[in-house]
This record gives structure tokens, C-alpha cells and sequence, in this order.
């Protein structure tokens, strides 16, 4: 006997934001330095940070902490999931663990969860399979510039499973992960 998967609105157990032009334009763009000025200054957050399921921690702009602290819309200071929804990783899924505060560049969309209903590995893993990204892209618009829309992120469908089946998934899929990533390294090793 098939077992039926119930799925769950993803908006209704997170919180979904992204940096808006106005603010990158007006804020953080002019004032973005290609190096720390201060010991303090944040790294800005952008698509490319996002690859593979993973967070590269390789900044290329940082942005004072004053004008930081007054954009607390597009500050990443707790875990979360980035997607970027414009550009060359246009819907790649990574998650932030909030070792230390970042700001989000434009093009990137912010998922935080608002409750323990997903578990964040799960959640990150469900959008990177091929029915998540279909939820993702089901409003995809333009065509130079193909983007994904807020309402394609606010509107889609995570197979429920309890949070134990879902730490369980989770797991799997990064014992499969880690072993990927420990052959690459065997691999590249190989070549020199």
C-alpha cells in the first residue's frame, strides 16, 4: 500500500525577505569597500556565495557596521537559507549558520524559519531536488534576465514528514554529500 505524502505551504512556517534595489542602490552599493576598512566591517553576501548546497565564505565587498546595523532587513544574524533569485546561480539553495553577521547584496532571497516545523537541512535539501526547484521556478519571469519571483518561494510545497523523518533524511543526504566531497578532494589530489 503507497503511502500519500502530505505537503505544507512553506510560507506558513517561514519568514521570507530580500534586499530591495532601493536599498542596495541607496545604502550599500556606494558605500561597499573591496577590502575591510575596520575590523568590524561585514561581509556582503552575494550568488556566488551560494554554490552546491553550500555558503562560500569568499567575500569580495564589505560594508561599514554603522550603515550595517541600519539595514536590519537584509542582515543575516541568525541561520537561515539563501537563494539566489537573479543571476548566473539563479535558484542554487545554501545555508547561512550564523557564525558571525553578514549583509545580503542584492538578488538574494532569505528564508528563516519562524518555527521547529522544517529542520533547516532538510528544508535546503527538499529545494534542491528537482520538485522543489520546480515549485521554485513555477513563477520564473523574464527572459534576458530570467529571475525567480517572491510568490514562487512564499507559495511552495514541502513534503511533510515529521521532524525526525526529516533530521533522518537530512542525514542521508549529507553522508552522501560528505563522501561526493571527500572523493572530489581524493580526485583533485590526483591531478598534481
Amino acid at each position: 500500500m503507497k503511502k500519500e505524502i502530505k505537503y505544507e505551504i512553506l510560507d506558513s512556517h517561514v519568514f521570507v525577505t530580500k534586499l530591495a534595489g532601493f536599498e542596495h542602490s541607496e545604502y550599500i552599493q556606494k558605500n561597499e569597500t573591496r577590502v575591510k576598512v575596520k575590523a568590524d566591517d561585514i561581509p556582503l553576501v552575494k550568488g556566488k556565495n551560494i554554490k552546491n548546497g553550500k555558503f562560500i565564505e569568499k567575500y569580495e565587498y564589505y560594508i561599514s557596521k554603522k550603515i550595517s546595523d541600519k539595514l536590519e532587513r537584509s542582515k543575516l544574524t541568525k541561520d537561515c537559507i539563501l537563494v539566489p533569485y537573479v543571476g548566473s546561480n539563479l535558484g542554487e539553495v545554501g545555508v547561512f549558520y550564523h557564525n558571525y553577521d553578514c549583509q545580503l547584496a542584492s538578488n538574494i532571497a532569505k528564508i528563516e524559519l519562524t518555527d521547529n516545523h522544517f529542520h533547516l537541512e532538510y528544508l535546503k535539501y527538499y529545494l534542491q531536488s528537482p520538485i522543489g526547484q520546480g515549485y521554485l521556478f513555477q513563477y520564473k519571469q523574464g527572459s534576458a534576465q530570467p529571475n525567480i519571483t517572491m510568490e514562487s518561494i512564499r507559495q511552495t510545497k514541502v513534503a511533510d514528514y515529521s521532524y525526525e523523518k526529516q533530521l533522518e533524511i537530512a542525514n542521508i543526504l549529507k553522508c552522501i554529500d560528505d563522501k561526493i566531497d571527500t572523493n572530489n578532494r581524493i580526485n583533485d589530489n590526483l591531478y598534481y
